[in-house]
């Protein structure tokens, strides 16, 4: 089978590759030497940027084969700009480039083209490339942004690099400071403490300005000595706001130390080292290669003079990037929370020397409107209604008939930050439109009744305004706290759902994301978290523009959270180390059945071949990994057979499953499953019956499946109907779109 590549950061070219081409340039460059007249054999200068660090051959999905299939598929009006983009992308790696503004001006180059892509992403005219553009975009990304990253970490100055390794903790004083003022507004008193703090001048701090660097010397000095101070301020300075700002303006004390220097040989060769790493990872995605990623950029960021702000900020970006991305459209938000309710009830009131008895009908529209916010997901709940009214207002001069339209409109805020939902007070606006149409006095039937009648609906038509006023009070009264309460109560349910139904399990089983982030646009909720440990990779970078359709939602799954996922099942560790297929399905089963709060039941009842179970043998931690790539989702496992005298030795076993929607069905096939020894057999012939018969079981184990693309979603007592239209596994991600 085909060698799977990662594709998170797509330095395909072996490190191998790479010392050998040095290896034959260094041989040429000694015998050239060897040639020349004795005044050159003393000149030989240092590498210059990235001379020496990246391959002098262009990584696979980037060579000029490449360029040119994409070249030949791809509509007519790209296919000069592909040609153009090909050329750059080889010149970049084969031309030889002595000065570091060489590099830069060639980096520029691809850079702009990565815009140009990137733009195009975002455009719905261009949807006809999309597939193929993506594609090039996140092959050439990793490679344009590492070259950025390298260039910058080793041609920075040193006031360039205090600002860059400052900065996080600048961005955290920033925060602390604005949190303080915020509590000492609140206290009683606490005006005086701002100036105590400096809080103007921490405010804007500068890591060149002297006054900057003296000033959090001063208040962290301070702070230190609260210990010295009475009981009472004592235990104001303990206050949460006191403790935040200490803690950031240590953080800033050490990001201001000077890292420990590296000569520019030491950081070249570490920075070659981290190539080296990534390169091994995507040959080889295994726990031992992911453990050595992260320790060599802990060591690049230790060695770089930027704090490995620049290179780190690659790595964050394209391998410890968030690995679950959801995005939530309006549309999608309005089928499950939007209602239409019609409500009718009597009138029976006390208002302006009358009393009024009579119906009124309210129809009343509720729905979800998104509003833009990076720092968590908000959105107003709200409501539209038309109150229609028909009552009689009975006075001891006349009885009048009123027939009203009223509309009012109420929007509540909540936000949501990843753990619970908050809320604000509702604001409602009513206007009222009361008309009377009739009048009946003591005088009716008389003489004089009509008068009577006329000077009554004058009277009722003078008093329309604070008629109007009176309605507007009673509905905004009636709706405003009805609506509040019953917004408060649900969200607050929802907040305390979270917590106990999902969360806790996910605690339980170590699948509580390290890092999540909520945010939202004008018209739709995006939802990103990460689960990862100290030595496991996170995501890679998404393509641009990917979006959910009108009324839908989009769920894209990155090959390492399903990774980091099985890890959580132990496997291969003590307990687990042999496990029956029916053990290791009743595990999998009780873990996402606490988490779905539901039965989850995996038994297939149509499995292929004589039912017998098989018992997997582990040999180390952790023996499932996931790739995704090129309409596969390849599981990776490392396991052995246990059989009765005769057992199957540790083998490394792909198995492809080809998802895919046709119609109304979502079909999982799967593809040719390829077996191979971990340690060389003794016999070619004992490996192949092996292999043939580890191949066998893990047929029968994983048969191919089909599933209904529709179904039904359940909430509020309201049926939605869902429907999954596409799905998609490329480049690390699997994206699945629900409409």
């Amino acid at each position: 089978m085909t060698c799977v590549q990662n594709t998170n950061l797509n330095f395909t070219v072996k490190s191998m590759r790479r010392h050998i081409t040095w290896t034959v340039c260094s041989c040429a460059i000694i015998i050239w030497a060897g040639t020349q007249s004795w005044a050159f054999q003393d000149d030989n200068p240092d590498p210059v940027g990235l001379n020496g660090i990246l391959t002098a051959y262009a990584p696979d999905g980037l060579t000029e084969d490449d360029f040119a299939e994409l070249e030949e598929s791809i509509d007519e009006t790209w296919k000069s700009w592909i040609n153009e983009t090909g050329v750059l992308v080889k010149s970049f790696y084969e031309e030889e480039k002595p000065t570091v503004a060489a590099q830069q001006e060639a980096v520029q180059k691809l850079r702009a083209k990565l815009n140009t892509i990137e733009r195009a992403l975002k455009d719905r005219r261009y949807r006809s490339v999309h597939d193929e553009i993506s594609d090039l975009y996140l092959k050439l990304s990793p490679q344009v942004d590492m070259a950025e990253a390298v260039l910058s970490t080793l041609s920075i100055t040193k006031e360039d690099a205090l600002k860059a390794r400052v900065a996080p903790s600048r961005n955290q004083l920033k925060n602390a400071v604005a949190n303080f003022r915020s509590d000492m507004n609140k206290v009683k008193g606490g005006q005086p403490w701002l100036k105590w703090a400096m809080v103007g001048t921490l405010r804007d701090f500068d890591s060149a300005n002297p006054e900057s660097i003296e000033a959090v010397k001063t208040v962290k000095a301070k702070l230190e000595k609260r210990e010295s101070f009475d009981e009472s301020v004592k235990e104001f300075l303990s206050r949460d706001s006191f403790l935040t700002l200490e803690d950031a303006l240590a953080a800033v004390q050490s990001a201001m130390k000077t890292t420990d220097a590296v000569s520019p040989a030491q950081l070249r060769e570490e920075i070659t080292a981290l190539l080296d790493a990534v390169a091994d990872f995507s040959d080889d995605p295994s726990a031992k290669s992911e453990a050595a990623l992260r320790s060599q950029i802990a060591k690049v960021r230790s060695s770089a003079p930027d704090g490995g702000a620049a290179l780190g900020g690659v790595f964050n970006k394209h391998y410890l990037n968030y690995n679950l991305r959801v995005v939530v459209s309006e549309g999608f938000l309005n089928r499950i929370a939007g209602d239409v309710r019609r409500e009718s009830s009597r009138i029976n009131d006390s208002a302006l020397g009358a009393r009024i008895v009579g119906n009124q009908t309210s129809d009343v529209t509720a729905s979800v409107d998104i509003q833009p916010s990076q720092n968590n997901a908000r959105f107003n709940i709200v409501l539209n209604g038309v109150v229609s009214t028909s009552s009689m207002a009975y006075a001891s001069q006349a009885t009048i008939r009123t027939v009203g339209r009223h509309t009012f409109n109420a929007s509540k805020s909540v936000t949501f930050d990843g753990t619970s939902f908050q809320t604000e007070p509702a604001r409602v606006s009513v206007r009222a439109n009361n008309q009377p149409v009739g009048a009946s006095t003591r005088y009716s039937g008389r003489l004089f009744g009509r008068m009577a009648e006329g000077i009554a609906m004058d009277e009722a038509n003078n008093r329309r305004g604070q008629a109007n006023s009176y309605t507007q009070r009673s509905i905004r009264d009636e709706v405003g706290p009805k609506f509040n309460t019953e917004v408060d109560s649900k969200f607050s349910d929802a907040s305390m759902e979270l917590q106990n139904r999902l969360y806790g399990p996910l605690r339980e089983y170590g699948l509580y994301p390290d890092a999540m982030s909520y945010t939202s646009t004008s018209n739709a909720i995006h939802v990103r978290t990460r689960l990862s440990g100290e030595n496991e990779i996170g995501g890679g970078q998404a393509a641009p523009g990917a979006t959910a359709p009108g009324k839908g939602l989009m769920v894209q799954i990155h090959e390492s959270l399903l990774t980091n996922g099985s890890n959580r099942l132990d496997l291969g560790t003590e307990g687990k180390l042999k496990m029956s297929e029916g053990d290791l399905r009743a595990l999998i089963e009780e873990r996402l059945s606490k988490i779905m709060d539901r039965e989850v039941s995996l038994n297939d009842s149509e499995k292929e071949g004589d039912g017998k179970e098989i018992t997997f043998i582990f040999d180390q931690p952790n023996p499932i990994r996931f790739v995704i790539d090129d309409g596969e989702v390849v599981l990776l496992l490392r396991a052995g057979l246990d059989r009765e005298g005769d057992d199957i030795p540790t083998q490394i076993i792909t198995v492809p499953l080809i998802p895919t929607v046709a119609g109304d069905k979502i079909l999982l096939n799967r593809g040719n499953v390829g077996v191979k020894p971990v340690k060389r057999p003794k016999s070619v012939a004992e490996q192949v019956a092996r292999a043939n018969v580890m191949r066998q079981n893990i047929q029968k184990a994983l048969p191919e499946k089909e599933f209904d693309a529709s179904f039904e979603v359940e909430q509020d007592e309201k049926k939605i109907s869902m429907n999954i239209t596409s799905i998609d596994a490329d480049n690390g991600w699997l994206s699945i779109v629900l409409e």
